[in-house]
C-alpha cells in the first residue's frame, strides 16, 4: 500500500504524463488517497503536535500531518513532492515517485528579461 498526498492527485488529474505513467506502472498496488482514511485519536494528537511545533519552520498544515500521521500508522510510505513540509517527521518515510520535466519555454527566460529592460530603455 501506498499513500498519495494531494499534489501526485492534482498531477494525476490534470493528465500530467509522468504522472499517469507511473501509476499505469504500479498495477495492482493499493492506494490510499488523501483524506479517504482517517488516523487513530493518537496518531491525531501527534499530528496536532507536529502542526503546533512545525507549521512556522516547515509550513506544515494541519492535512499535511494528519495525512503524514495516516501514512505513519498504516507503515505505508506517502509519495509526494512537498518534501519541505515534512522532513519534521522524522518516522514519516516519503517517496518522489516520478521525475518532474522542467517547465519549456517559448524562448530563453534571459532574453525575455533583456528585451523587456531594452524597452524600458534600462
Amino acid at each position: 500500500m501506498i499513500v498519495l498526498d494531494t499534489d501526485i492527485m492534482i498531477d494525476v488529474l490534470r493528465k500530467y504524463p509522468p504522472a499517469l505513467a507511473w501509476l499505469a506502472s504500479l498495477g495492482s498496488t493499493e492506494l490510499l488517497l488523501p483524506r479517504t482514511a482517517w488516523p487513530s485519536p493518537s496518531a491525531c494528537d501527534r499530528a496536532l503536535q507536529d502542526f503546533v511545533s512545525f507549521r512556522l519552520s516547515h509550513n506544515l498544515g494541519l492535512l499535511d500531518a494528519l495525512i503524514a500521521h495516516t501514512a505513519i500508522e498504516l507503515n505505508a510510505p506517502l509519495h509526494t513532492f512537498n518534501q519541505k513540509h515534512y522532513t519534521a517527521i522524522t518516522a514519516l518515510t516519503t517517496v518522489q515517485p516520478y521525475v518532474k520535466e522542467e517547465l519549456c519555454l517559448p524562448y530563453d527566460i534571459d532574453e525575455r528579461f533583456d528585451d523587456a529592460t531594452r524597452r524600458l530603455g534600462a
